[in-house]
C-alpha cells in the first residue's frame, strides 16, 4: 500500500485480484473499486467520511414517458388515484439498475389510501407499493401545466439564457410539486451525468409563465 502513500494517482491490486483506483488531492484520498461508480473519500487522518456517486446510470425513458406509463399502470390495476396528485417523479438507481419512481400523495382530507409509489423500468413490468399516511388537513393544489409542458417550458427558458441542460451532459433527476406562497408549481432538477458538487440546476415553472432558476452548491 506504499503506492497510496507516495503517488498522487494510480491503481493497486488487492490479494483477491481486484483493482482499486486512487487519486490524492489536497490531503484527501479518493478510492474507487474496480467496476464501481462510487468513490470513497478518506482524509489524511484515516477517517472515511462519506462516499460519492461519480457517474449516474440513467433510465432510457424520459420522465414524462415514465409518468405516462405509471398512469396507465394504475388504471390497468384499478388503483383509484382520483383523490391523489402526482407529487414527485424521481430517477433512482438502487442496486445498479436505473428506474423512475412516481409518487402520488393524497390531495383531499377524505382520501383513504396513503402514498402510492409506482416504479417504472426501461425493461420489465412496473410495480407499486401503497403506504398508509395521514391525509392533508386541507385540499392540496396541483399545477395546471402537465409534466411534459413544464419540462418543455423549462428547456426553452434554459436555451434562452444559455443554460446547459443538454441530454449529452445532463438528465432530469427529479420533478416535484412545490408551493411558493401557496401557489403550486413544478420544480425540475437537472443533474450532470458526471456527479460533481454543485452539479444541479433547479428550474421552477409556474402556470402563469413565471420561471425561476437556481443552482446547486
Amino acid at each position: 500500500m506504499a503506492q497510496l502513500r507516495e503517488a498522487e494517482r494510480g491503481s493497486v491490486k488487492l490479494k483477491d485480484g481486484s483493482q482499486i483506483r486512487f487519486n490524492r488531492s489536497g490531503g484527501v484520498l479518493y478510492l474507487t473499486a474496480e467496476g464501481s461508480r462510487r468513490t470513497y473519500v478518506v482524509h489524511s487522518s484515516g477517517e472515511r467520511t462519506h462516499s460519492v456517486l461519480m457517474h449516474w446510470n440513467v433510465p432510457r425513458l424520459s420522465a414524462a414517458e415514465a409518468a405516462d406509463r405509471a398512469r396507465a399502470y394504475v388504471k390497468a390495476k384499478g388503483i383509484d388515484v382520483s383523490k391523489h396528485l402526482i407529487y414527485m417523479v424521481d430517477a433512482l438507481n438502487l442496486g445498479g439498475t436505473p428506474f423512475w419512481r412516481i409518487t402520488w400523495i393524497q390531495k383531499s382530507p377524505d382520501a383513504e389510501a396513503g402514498r402510492i409509489y409506482v416504479d417504472v423500468r426501461d425493461d420489465g413490468p412496473a410495480t407499486h407499493i401503497v403506504r398508509k399516511t395521514q391525509p392533508p388537513l386541507s385540499r392540496l393544489a396541483t399545477p395546471q401545466l402537465s409534466i411534459r409542458e413544464a419540462i418543455a417550458r423549462a428547456e426553452a427558458h434554459a436555451r434562452e439564457r444559455n443554460i446547459d441542460v443538454s441530454k449529452t451532459k445532463n438528465f432530469v433527476q427529479r420533478i416535484a410539486v412545490r408551493h411558493e406562497r401557496g401557489v403550486p408549481c413544478w420544480a425540475i432538477t437537472w443533474q450532470t451525468r458526471k456527479a460533481v458538487k454543485g452539479g444541479q440546476t433547479y428550474i421552477a415553472v409556474h402556470d402563469d409563465g413565471t420561471i425561476k432558476v437556481t443552482w446547486g452548491e
